[in-house]
């Protein structure tokens, strides 16, 4: 059966963190989807910590050679089912209701191909909030100097990407 969503996490000799950032998403309210890992020629023990765990929607894409982010991140979206495609990154932890929130958001938004939300730093000495745009135009606006996603919080529909073959560009 099709997944909900595929949640597409690249790891590159993460280990330090990666432990907190699976249980996160294996811990989500929604459970309607597939978690595609795609180790990035790691050499630390990313791939043992990955494979230790038992969870059948886990699925370990490894590269023997280093595809860096964008290289990982495509290598991933071929490999992707889910009719949307949930960000994910390594050292990062997500609340346990992020996929629920975003997938009603996108269910209800049939127009909408993407979606983000904000993030609060933690492990360090900030607990701030970065607060992107929300609405429309000041996401627009925001395009003209920086990326207004917060790339570990972005839900994406699948069908919005596909049919033009849209990827990561490395450069």
């Amino acid at each position: 059966m099709t997944p909900l969503i595929t949640i597409l996490m690249p790891v590159h000799n993460g280990a330090a963190f990666l432990t907190e950032a699976i249980n996160s998403m294996l811990n989500q309210s929604l459970k309607d989807f597939e978690f595609l890992i795609v180790d990035d020629a790691s050499t630390d023990q990313s791939v043992a910590i990955i494979q230790g765990f038992k969870d059948p929607r886990i699925r370990l894409i490894q590269s023997p050679t280093r595809l860096k982010l964008s290289g990982a991140l495509n290598l991933g979206l071929e490999h992707a089912e889910g009719r949307y495609v949930a960000r994910m990154d390594a050292d990062d932890i997500s609340l346990p209701n992020r996929l629920e929130i975003q997938a009603r958001f996108l269910e209800q938004n049939p127009g909408i191909g993407l979606c983000g939300s904000w993030i609060q730093y933690f492990g360090g000495p900030s607990t701030n909030i970065l607060k992107r745009p929300s609405h429309h135009d000041e996401i627009r606006a925001f395009m003209l100097f920086d990326t207004p996603f917060a790339h570990p919080t972005v839900m994406l529909r699948r069908d919005s990407i596909e049919p033009h073959h849209l990827r990561f560009d490395g450069d």
